[in-house]
């Protein structure tokens, strides 16, 4: 799976996840959901229903600091999703929108704000601050452009001790 596109935040309460429904119909078509639960919380806080809304809304993805369920579900749907676990257990949904839409995320040392770009593949997933964007572009392009002369290189027999002179 693969995605890139610009973050919409959720915080969610502790098993609850009305405020993801709500998310999924407030983000703009292109955007990724990028999802904080609460530390060692055990559910599926979003599934298959949810990607078909997703999917329906023009939302690129999904990226939560929790489990999903129904993954092989979101795989036959082309959902892009990068979770940190699965669970089959449920949510509950609240009557109010409990959790927080738009706000500032941190994982770890990673700030994540909406507006920002988030990019995933099966190497993991990398956001990048809305105001470094095209400084990370630049230099992902340089980069790009110097490992294909290194492969040309390696192809016509160069070893890759030469190439990193060592």
């Amino acid at each position: 799976m693969r995605l890139a596109g610009q973050v919409t935040t959720v915080a969610l309460p502790e098993v609850d996840n009305l405020c993801l429904h709500h998310a999924i119909y407030r983000a703009k078509p292109g955007d990724v959901l990028v999802v904080k639960t609460p530390t060692g919380s055990e559910a599926g806080y979003w599934g298959e229903l949810m990607s078909l809304a997703a999917l329906e809304r023009g939302l690129q993805g999904l990226v939560i600091d929790g489990c999903v369920r129904d993954y092989t579900e979101m795989v036959a749907l082309g959902f892009a999703v990068f979770a940190t676990g699965l669970c089959p257990a449920g949510t509950g949904k609240r009557t109010e929108c409990a959790g927080s839409l738009g706000v500032p995320l941190q994982f770890g040392d990673v700030r994540v704000n909406t507006g920002d770009a988030v990019f995933g593949d099966v190497n993991g997933v990398v956001v990048v601050p809305r105001n470094q964007l095209g400084l990370v572009y630049r230099r992902a392009k340089a980069r790009a452009a110097k490992e294909t002369k290194q492969r040309v290189m390696i192809a016509r027999g160069r070893k890759t001790l030469e190439l990193f002179g060592r």
